[in-house]
């Protein structure tokens, strides 16, 4: 016979399982918006380089999902011009460029930051995106800013090291 205790660890355990396909799932959709984001974006950038695009339309471009997708949120002009915006600032950047399509919310956060450095940083610690953009609210200046990622770092290995 089961003990209360040991049933509430098996159904805990079935509740680890439960969480970590809703991540994986939400990591999954993330993905997908991200190369949507950036398609577009790509898709915009090449048509404002060839002079074949300009603000009006992207103006009516944003009307037409809109109205072609009563509700949808996320296509304002603004934010299609971020699009546009996150693909050109990484598409030439081959180290940058997978990780920001990878980890979607921070990409779209660090995409007006031109500072290498702190975007390779978050994106290879997959810190969240509120904490990138809480940590760019106050962000030193650049030789601060490495002296402190170092002693993170540092601290973070010491962690490790301990936990194994």
């Amino acid at each position: 016979m089961h003990s209360i205790q040991s049933t509430n660890n098996e159904f805990n355990e079935i509740v680890a399982i439960i969480e970590q396909a809703r991540q994986r799932a939400f990591r999954a959709v993330n993905r997908e918006l991200i190369e949507m984001y950036w398609q577009i974006g790509q898709y915009i950038s090449e048509k404002v380089k060839s002079n074949a695009w300009g603000k009006s339309i992207v103006t009516e471009f944003a009307s037409f999902v809109q109205s072609k997708y009563v509700g949808i949120k996320g296509f304002s002009a603004q934010n299609i011009w971020r699009m546009k915006q996150f693909y050109e600032t990484y598409a030439g950047n081959e180290k940058l460029s997978p990780l920001v399509r990878e980890l979607p919310s921070i990409g779209l956060i660090l995409c007006t930051s031109k500072d290498e450095t702190v975007v390779e940083y978050a994106l290879s610690r997959s810190m969240s995106p509120a904490l990138v953009a809480e940590y760019k609210l106050h962000l030193p200046d650049k030789a601060i800013l490495e002296n402190k990622l170092r002693e993170l770092q540092q601290l973070l290995n010491e962690n490790s090291d301990i936990e194994n």
